[in-house]
């Protein structure tokens, strides 16, 4: 299970480092052996830096977050994309919100569920966590 959990992670930094090299050499190769339009060369590799960006992002984003949180932001990530039937940009930007505000701990209960019933069959990855108590006080006293 443990595999399971940081596979979203593993597969967002190898695929970052693998395309940042691939467009950075492409592109420095091209522009050196390309014999017209070097311009094709300068924006491959100006990608591959944009992957090594990333991958920057990607890592620290892994590294200062806590095993437990790794795990419901990659869940929230999985809950969500198995539930949608198509993607959309805006919809990415919308998924990675929920997912931050998961990890965070301040989803509310109802967004937990609906996301638990978009795949029941993908648990929680941990204890959820507690409702909220009442704050009330008694006039009377």
């Amino acid at each position: 299970m443990a595999q399971r959990k940081s596979s979203y992670w593993r597969q967002q930094i190898i695929l970052n480092a693998v395309l940042g090299v691939l467009f950075a050499v492409g592109g420095m190769i091209y522009m050196v052996f390309s014999p017209v339009d070097k311009g094709l060369g300068l924006i491959f590799f100006l990608a591959g830096l944009g992957f090594f960006g990333a991958l920057i992002f990607v890592s620290r984003q892994y590294r200062r977050m806590s095993n437990e949180q790794r795990a419901v932001y990659a869940w929230a990530i999985a809950q969500q994309m198995s539930g949608a039937g198509h993607r959309t940009p805006g919809g990415d930007i919308e998924m990675m919100a929920v997912a931050t505000a998961a990890q965070k701990g301040t989803l509310p209960p109802v967004e937990l569920q609906r996301l638990q019933n978009l795949n029941p069959r993908n648990p929680y990855p941990v204890r959820p966590p507690a409702p909220p108590t009442p704050t009330w006080s008694d006039p009377g006293l």
